[in-house]
Formats: structure tokens, sequence, C-alpha cells
């Protein structure tokens, strides 16, 4: 059983890794024929692609990939995703680490992290940084169930993430740095316009749509589950 596991993991982030390097091709500017402008679920509206709740930077607590019913939490946390009204996002490593994670993992509660992944012998030093392009979609017709998010990522801005042990040269293994926003397997391959697609929902509890960025648990997951899905929780900052 201890060795099923162990195979299991290892080929789900043989998997994911593909895909990262998939993803880090050049992708071309996005043109899309779909509503860019709606009220979203949670009250707010999106105007030219930008959802306002979700402008601000946020703490990533928790990053894992699902398939068939098993999920596997990737290592390390603590990376943040900054959104800019212009559309453009920042996904930062250099506060990813390996400590305590936080345990009060709340958003949608869609999947409950059962299984937890090794966590590397060191303590960890993350550097890198992705940066591209983010827009917000919403078609209030029951054609969709959450908002969505059409992600590109700017090869040419963004710089490789590693992550290596503290005070050390060595790099702990590449494939197990939190995939960001844009690294995943892309809709329309091949075409003139791919891009990565997720859904999002926030905390709704505490949710006021007077304040729009009055709230801070956000969730953000991969509409694609071909060959897994990811998921991401997520905190506000500022």
């Amino acid at each position: 059983m201890n060795r099923s596991k162990y195979l299991l993991k290892n080929i789900f982030f043989s998997i994911f890794s593909v895909f990262l390097i998939i993803s880090f091709s050049t992708f071309p500017s996005m043109g899309q024929d779909v509503n860019l402008d709606g009220s979203t679920p949670h009250s707010s509206f999106i105007e030219n692609g930008v959802d306002p709740t979700l402008i601000g930077n946020w703490e990533v607590l928790q990053t894992q990939i699902e398939k068939d019913g098993n999920v596997i939490i990737f290592p390390f946390h603590g990376s943040t995703l900054s959104i800019l009204n212009s559309g453009s996002f920042k996904f930062d490593y250099s506060n990813e680490t390996n400590s305590a994670r936080a345990t009060d993992i709340v958003v949608g509660q869609q999947i409950s992290p059962n299984r937890q992944s090794p966590v590397a012998t060191c303590n960890v030093k993350a550097s890198g940084d992705i940066i591209g392009d983010i827009t917000a979609v919403w078609q209030d017709n029951s054609s969709m169930n959450y908002p969505e998010l059409h992600v590109i990522v700017n090869k040419a801005a963004s710089t490789k993430p590693e992550v290596r042990c503290a005070d050390s040269m060595d790099i702990v293994r590449g494939n197990m740095v939190t995939p960001s926003l844009g690294m995943g397997k892309p809709i329309n391959l091949g075409s003139a316009n791919p891009y990565i697609s997720y859904q999002y929902m926030i905390d709704r509890d505490i949710y006021e749509a007077e304040t729009p960025n009055d709230f801070k648990d956000l969730e953000i997951w991969s509409t694609l589950d071909s060959p897994v899905r990811i998921r991401y929780f997520l905190r506000k900052i500022n």
C-alpha cells in the first residue's frame, strides 16, 4: 500500500512537470469572443475583464493536485499572487516556505485535503516570479457555474522559479515548487489564442457586496481535470 501511494505521488508530479514545461512556452496575445462584463455570483461587476474583488495581494496557503478522488498537497506554500487592476498578475516565490501551514482553510470546502506530501528535509529558500495577464470571464446565462479566469504567462518577463535548501546551492527537486497560475494544460493549444482556464469563488460567509474587497478567502481551481486538476487556497494580505 505504501509503495502504491509512493508510485502514485511520483506519477502525479511527473505528469504535472510536463505541463509546467508546456505552459512556460510563449503564448501570443489572447482574443476571445466572450462576455467580459457582468455581475458575478458574489455581486461584483466584471468590467473589461477585471473583477475588482480579485485586485490585491494574496498569500497562497495551500496548493494541491487532484485526480480520481485522490489529493496530493504540494509541500511548499507562502508564495504571493498579486493581481492589478490592469489585468496583469505576478506570482512571487520569495516567501515560499516549507514551514508549518495554516490549518483553518475553509474556502469553498469543495475538497478536504486528506493526504500530505513529504516535506523537504531542509529549510527552503525560493526565488523567481511568474508574470502574465489574467482575464475574468462571467456569463450570467446559466452556462457557467462559477466565474472563470483565463491566464497567459509572459515568458519573457518571468523568471523561472527555483527552490533551494537555505544556505545551499543545491536545488530541491524543481518540480516541487508550487505551480503558479498559468502553469497547466492550455485550452486551444495549437491555435492562435491558447490560455489556461480556471474557476474561482470567494468566501461568501463574510462577503458584503457594498465593500467588494472586504473578504479574505479565495479558492481557484483549473477547469480541466486531465491529466490532473490543480486547486489553490489563498488569503488576502492587502
